[in-house]
């Protein structure tokens, strides 16, 4: 076997041309990679790989310069440009086309560095971002809570852990120069929202004799200077915001902050346009993850939005129903997330399906993790289950 086949097996050392695999525990709800597979890492020299996992881990974020070619860059956006609208709409695993970005060697490795097991999740949350607006609101996209399922999820401060869901993202543009690129705050996914999302009377922007009083957050801020070939990632407990300004000044702004400057005449470098990204997610076994992956499931079904519905009718139609796809997923030791909570939204609302004989099937190849949803109802959130599943 080649190196290059090699690198399609992450997690996966080169040693005297045979692949040494890493331990596969991982700690219930655990964010940090086990004991045992950093130490392993250590010893088969890759020191450099646990540098970068500890500062994703300790910042919530992770910018990898260079991450691919130039001609995979433009491969990718090439791609993405050329899908028709009804392509756009789907999750990456159903667009074969965007495999070679959804299962390129370096990116799975990544993933499984970051989530600490060799098998991760995928559960559909992918976007398709050709020349978009950027989501310029200060937050974290963590959701989820077993008493709602709209609550935004808090870390658990005392075991400083955070969800084990990881984005994935590309940007066709140079953010060094420009306006446009990702803001986020470092350790925002191990603390409070209380901590990081400040009420709007502290963000005042205060003009007084003339000069303006900006007020400083008590957290940091940082704008990402991301360039075509970078990667980044960053959890999806990590507060975050689209769309930076970049001002003649030495420090980064809250969003609101920035809204402020405009508004009192502040100049501001340029936005890079078109605005076109790629994004996709993959995580490890955890309730939170669990959770979220319910709450992004049951806002797509209850969403009055088209788009959203066709979102999900795609995933159902496009991945989980094809042994195809299913098979690609397995040969690379993905699990893809089908669970309950899609089912009983499929069977209570797509009644074009005509039969529950695929629902159920797919319920029985794939397992709840969470035992709070195996034995209860979705009270509030979700249809009654039926009695044919």
């Amino acid at each position: 076997m080649d190196n290059a086949a090699l690198l399609w097996r992450p997690m996966s050392l080169i040693d005297r041309g045979k692949p040494v695999q890493i331990t596969q525990a991982i700690s219930k709800n655990c964010l940090l990679p086990p004991a045992k597979v950093r130490s392993q890492q250590l010893a088969e020299g890759c020191v450099q790989d646990d540098v970068i996992i500890q500062k994703a881990h300790s910042e919530g974020f992770i910018h990898l310069p260079n991450f691919f070619s130039d001609d995979e860059i433009s491969l990718y956006f090439s791609l993405a440009h050329n899908l028709p609208y009804r392509d756009r709409i789907r999750d990456f695993m159903s667009v074969e086309p965007m495999h070679s970005l959804l299962f390129h060697p370096k990116v799975l490795r990544l993933a499984r560095l970051l989530i600490g097991s060799q098998d991760i999740w995928y559960y559909g949350e992918t976007n398709f971002a050709i020349n978009s607006t950027p989501y310029r609101f200060w937050h974290r996209d963590a959701r989820g809570t077993f008493r709602n399922l709209d609550d935004v999820q808090e870390p658990s401060i005392t075991k400083k852990v955070s969800i084990n869901g990881w984005r994935f993202a590309i940007y066709d543009a140079d953010y060094t120069k420009g306006s446009g690129g990702l803001k986020v705050s470092p350790g925002s996914h191990l603390r409070t929202s209380l901590d990081v999302a400040p009420p709007p009377h502290r963000l005042k922007v205060i003009a007084k004799d003339s000069k303006l009083v900006i007020p400083r957050c008590n957290f940091p801020i940082v704008d990402i200077q991301s360039r075509r070939n970078d990667l980044i990632v960053f959890n999806l407990g990590t507060f975050h915001s689209g769309g930076f300004r970049r001002f003649d000044l030495e420090r980064s702004f809250h969003p609101e902050i920035e809204n402020q400057l405009i508004e009192f005449g502040f100049p501001f470098y340029d936005e890079v346009y078109p605005r076109d990204a790629l994004m996709f997610d993959y995580g490890g076994e955890c309730e939170n993850l669990d959770l979220y992956i319910k709450w992004r499931r049951n806002a797509l079904i209850t969403s009055k939005s088209p788009f959203q519905f066709k979102q999900l009718s795609s995933e159902l139609f496009h991945t989980y129903y094809v042994e195809r796809i299913r098979k690609i997923a397995a040969q690379n030791r993905i699990c893809l997330r089908f669970d309950k909570c899609i089912a009983e939204c499929a069977w209570a609302q797509m009644h074009f399906l005509g039969s529950s004989k695929y629902l159920s099937e797919l319920l029985l190849l794939n397992r709840e993790f969470t035992e709070f949803f195996c034995n209860r109802e979705f009270v509030g959130q979700l249809p009654i289950r039926p009695s044919t599943l």
